[in-house]
């Protein structure tokens, strides 16, 4: 996952998540915002300047620390502001570690030179680790950002990166943070995650590996089969959901040497985790008439494997032909992509 350098050059590079647009004035906020008896978390962004705008939040990716990350996102957050919206990048607790780690020592057990995975164990722990993150996530939404003048949470769009998508996943989950209501979200666009568990270094073989933490009825081994369901299809409609993702993701399905071969589980998380197309095999557009909403799963050889750490995962974002390419017309970029975002939460402009 270390995008780190990838993203600093995307920096230099001047990408930008949206073509040029002329709109308000806007300026920016940058400030800490101290969780109760918690962390320090940095929420910055740029909004319209002397009137309200509705919220938009960014959860960025995991691994990398924040301060690296909020350069890389800074035009595109400008860009959302110039079309009315008060847009931030929020910081969410243990950046640079993935919450699934919480489990890793019952998770890698090995008994008598035999692995051995305790998974009673280690679930309840991963699933306290992702709630706890998920709180203190909305806490500083809540009692930070929406606190900052000219910031409108009556509704709230969020878009979440690889492990932010997680994270914005669990804000709309009830059993893990008990306060997805209380933030108001109102659309969720996500990039590069899907509820697998362990971010495939367990495996990807599904049911067994759906992330229990997130999806309805998953087992934790070999299972008959089970009208799986995600949890947030409780709060948070399908219909104001979109995910798009790489065929070739080696976090999130497509494992061990990422190739068209292996490449079935991603569709099938993506159809559990958008709740479209359930039982389509391998089809990778699956965006819904009407809402816009579903997923779309980038085929093969669509995005050049570029950077330090050339995997499709980490790729997956860069500004040549990835994600944030400048101008970028395909409808999983960036500008279809939070377009849809800011429509399916606020309706059109």
């Amino acid at each position: 996952m270390k995008l780190q350098a990838l993203l600093l050059a995307a920096v230099t590079a001047g990408a930008a998540a949206f073509a040029p647009y002329a709109g308000p004035d806007i300026e920016s906020f940058d400030f800490v915002y101290q969780v109760p008896d918690g962390p320090a978390l940095r929420i910055a962004g740029t909004k319209p300047r002397g009137r309200d705008a509705p919220a938009v939040v960014f959860l960025p990716y995991g691994i990398i620390p924040y301060v690296d990350q909020l350069p890389f996102f800074l035009p595109a957050m400008e860009a959302v502001a110039q079309r009315g919206f008060a847009v931030a990048l929020v910081e969410y607790p243990d950046i640079e570690l993935y919450p699934d780690q919480a489990g890793s020592e019952d998770l890698e057990k090995v008994c008598e030179g035999i692995p051995c995975p305790d998974f009673e164990a280690a679930i309840p722990k991963i699933c306290d680790e992702w709630g706890s993150r998920a709180k203190k996530t909305a806490d500083a939404i809540k009692n930070g950002l929406c606190e900052q003048e000219g910031v409108d949470c009556s509704s709230i769009a969020v878009a979440g990166f690889s492990t932010g998508a997680g994270i914005a996943t669990a804000l709309s989950t009830p059993f893990l943070d008990g306060l997805p209501a209380s933030l108001n979200i109102a659309a969720q666009l996500s990039v590069i995650w899907a509820p697998l568990l362990g971010a495939g270094f367990l495996g990807t073989d599904l049911p067994q590996m759906y992330h229990p933490c997130f999806v309805n009825g998953a087992p934790l081994g070999p299972s008959p089969g089970a009208p799986y369901s995600m949890g947030m299809d409780f709060e948070l409609s399908p219909e104001k959901r979109l995910s798009v993702i790489s065929e070739l993701d080696e976090l999130f399905g497509n494992q061990p040497e990422p190739s068209v071969d292996t490449s079935l589980p991603v569709f099938e998380l993506q159809q559990l985790y958008s709740a479209f197309c359930k039982d389509d095999g391998p089809k990778s557009n699956c965006i819904q008439p009407g809402s816009g909403a579903g997923y779309y799963v980038v085929p093969a050889g669509e995005i050049s494997l570029v950077g330090p750490a050339p995997t499709p995962h980490n790729s997956f974002s860069n500004p040549i032909d990835g994600f944030f390419e400048p101008g970028g017309t395909a409808v999983w970029q960036a500008e279809a992509a939070f377009e849809w975002l800011l429509g399916a939460a606020f309706g059109p402009p």
